[in-house]
Order: structure tokens, then C-alpha cells, then sequence
């Protein structure tokens, strides 16, 4: 059996393991950075200008234009498996649609469950079982105003339960649970110099519709800021944490777009735009969007760097680079992946390959998923 102590444990581990949160915790509900797709996580995370598929609904809600009818996409993660807890786990499943003259949509759904607990006084004695978990539920649109641009939104409902119990925190009595809501807003710029890409079909119209599905030739970019919204409280509303707010900016070039071979390459950095002074009050979302630039300034993001090859439609190589500053984290890895079946319903694995060897147990996981996407 396990005890609350193992729980403190874990959520200091997802707290470092996540991109963006570095070795700070400025954050609340970390499990919202969660990369939640085997084909993003097999690019680094560089991901915010290349998505097309339901994964739009996290990278960059404007993309969720890219989807022709409909998509879907699932994905499985088992949390630390080095330390041997089986109920530690992550689950996602996300849906992109069209209806007709109103728009694209989006649904998503993640879950962190951080597994059974119990509850003890300060002598040991056993006061209960409880589980533990957190998710957050989404809803997006987005819409194309131009031939080449495009703008998404996301409203996202959190809910956090670490605990299941009324516990005293000095004169403050909480349960352990939180319940927050939060924005995201992404924007796409495509088919920038198209001319770059070398473009050509072969095979017949029908083969293309549902096989072939890919971002648009040339040069594309994204921006998004996702989780934007008030504090989250657990206990004391004057100890509040903020969400973490993140911006993401990628852009990506298409380069070989054919019937035999695609080549797509991307790169996307990140910010966590949390601001917190020496006695731990953190500034509003609004004003962390200028505050969180300073000291530090662009030390604290991160880069990510993507390459794709598909091969005859069917069977795709992806392989990323991740850094983060010394000074801010210090994780350097290679990401690998691969994708069985055709571009429209694929079989999705990941893999991480650790720089520094003192942090591999940190990011010693595998990802699978499936993806529909047409």
C-alpha cells in the first residue's frame, strides 16, 4: 500500500518532468503542459505550426482548420514506470470536426491519475484511502478568415482532487481539490513561399483523400497561448498558484511534399509566462504576459527541433532534439518515433533517449496512440 508521502513525491516529479516548469514550480496543475501525443512527443513538442489532426485541440487550437471532416486521436503514457507505480498513468483522447458553413471544433480530454493513497496522522495511524487525480476538459473553434491565416480558441474546465478529505492548514480547512477554467488562443499563417516545396501527385485523386494527409507545402507558423485564466486555489486563496500560462511560437517548412517521400521540418519554443516574487505572490496572467520577461528574459525557453520523413504514405520516421537552458532546467534529450498505417489512420510510438544520464530516469517513457484523421 502506499501513503500521502508517496503522492508529495510525485507531484514533485511530474513538477520537474514537464517541459516549460524548469526546476522552479511557479506553477499549479503542471499536468496541463503534459505533451499528450505519441506523434508530437516523437518531435520534441515541436509541434505548434505542424499539427493537423485532433492534437490541434493542444499544440494550437487554429489549426483544428487543417481537419477536412473529422479526427481523433488517443494516447496512453505510463508516468515514471521506473519507480514501479502501476496506477500512475496518462490518458488522453481528443476529436477535431467540420460541420458545414459553421466552422472546425474540437473536444479534448486528458487525465493524470496519480493513483491510491493513504490518509495518516502525525503518529502514522492509518485515517483513510483516497485516490488521487486531476483532468481537464475542453472545448475549441477555429476559424479561417483568410486563404493562408487562421485563428482558434479553446475553453478549458480543470479539476484537481489530490486529496479526499477535510484536512486544517492553521486556521483553513480544505479538501484537497481545485476547480479552475482557462483560455487558449492560437493563430496559423500558411502557405508561405510555397516555391520552396517540391510538390507532386502521382497517384489517382482517390488515393490522396484517403491516404495523404499532411500540413500544407512550404513555410508555416504558429502562435498560441494556452492556459490563460485566474489562480487556482487549494486551501488559502492568498497562498493562490497560477496556471501555467505558455507561449508557444513554431514555425515549420514542408519542403518535399510526393507520393513516394514527405519531408517536413519544424522547430517551436516555449515560455512559461509565470511571474512570482521573493515571497512567493505571483502576478495576475495579464500582467505575467510582461512581468515574466524580466530578469532572465529569453534564458528561460526552451527549443525544440522536429524532422518527419514519410515513406509511400504508409510508414513514417520521426525523430527531435529538446534543450533547455543550464540555468533553467538543464534537460537536453533525442526523441524518436514511428507510424504504421496510413497518414489518415495511423498507429503512433515514441521514445525518449536522454543526453544527461543522471536525468534519463526522468524521462525513461514510452508513448503510443492512435490517429484518424481525413
Amino acid at each position: 500500500m502506499k501513503n500521502i508521502y508517496r503522492l508529495l513525491i510525485l507531484v514533485s516529479l511530474i513538477s520537474l518532468t514537464i517541459a516549460n516548469l524548469f526546476a522552479q514550480g511557479e506553477a499549479a496543475v503542471p499536468f496541463l503542459l503534459i505533451d499528450p501525443s505519441a506523434k508530437g512527443n516523437a518531435m520534441a513538442g515541436a509541434m505548434g505550426s505542424v499539427t493537423n489532426d485532433a492534437s490541434a485541440n493542444f499544440y494550437n487550437p487554429a489549426c483544428l482548420v487543417r481537419t477536412k471532416y473529422i479526427s481523433a486521436e488517443s494516447n496512453h503514457i505510463r508516468w515514471v514506470p521506473q519507480f514501479n507505480f502501476d496506477d500512475l498513468h496518462y490518458d488522453q483522447t481528443s476529436v477535431a470536426f467540420k460541420i458545414p458553413k459553421a466552422g472546425h471544433f474540437g473536444i479534448s480530454y486528458c487525465r493524470l491519475d496519480l493513483g491510491e493513497n493513504i490518509w495518516t496522522d502525525e503518529t502514522g495511524a492509518e485515517l483513510g484511502k483516497f485516490d488521487s487525480y486531476e483532468w481537464a476538459f475542453s472545448i475549441g473553434y477555429g476559424y479561417r478568415f483568410s486563404k493562408y491565416a487562421a485563428i482558434g480558441f479553446n475553453f478549458k474546465l480543470i479539476q484537481s482532487n489530490l486529496g479526499a478529505f477535510n484536512v486544517s492548514v492553521g486556521s483553513k480547512k480544505g479538501d484537497g481539490k481545485a476547480t479552475g477554467y482557462a483560455f487558449d488562443i492560437g493563430l496559423i499563417f500558411e502557405n508561405i513561399f510555397t516555391e520552396s516545396c517540391y510538390y507532386g501527385r502521382t497517384l489517382d485523386e482517390i488515393y490522396s483523400k484517403w491516404f495523404i494527409h499532411r500540413p500544407p507545402p512550404g513555410i508555416n507558423i504558429g502562435l498560441s497561448i494556452s492556459n490563460i485564466g485566474p489562480k487556482i486555489t487549494y486551501i488559502d486563496k492568498a497562498q493562490a498558484d497560477p496556471l501555467p500560462q505558455n507561449l508557444r511560437l513554431g514555425i515549420s517548412w514542408n519542403y518535399v511534399d510526393t507520393d513516394i517521400i514527405g519531408l517536413i521540418t519544424s522547430v517551436d519554443t516555449q515560455k512559461l509566462l509565470v511571474k512570482k516574487d521573493t515571497s512567493g505572490n505571483a502576478d495576475s496572467f495579464v500582467k505575467a504576459w510582461f512581468t515574466s520577461w524580466d530578469e532572465d528574459g529569453v534564458n528561460d525557453m526552451t527549443l525544440s527541433i522536429g524532422q518527419q520523413i514519410t515513406i509511400m504514405s504508409v510508414f513514417s520516421l520521426r525523430m527531435g532534439f529538446f534543450y533547455e537552458d543550464p540555468n533553467h532546467g538543464a534537460r537536453k534529450y533525442y526523441t524518436y518515433g514511428l507510424s504504421f498505417g496510413p497518414e489518415t489512420l495511423s498507429l503512433n510510438i515514441s521514445w525518449f533517449d536522454e543526453v544527461e544520464k543522471e536525468h534519463s530516469k526522468d524521462h525513461d517513457r514510452w508513448f503510443w496512440g492512435l490517429s484518424l484523421a481525413y
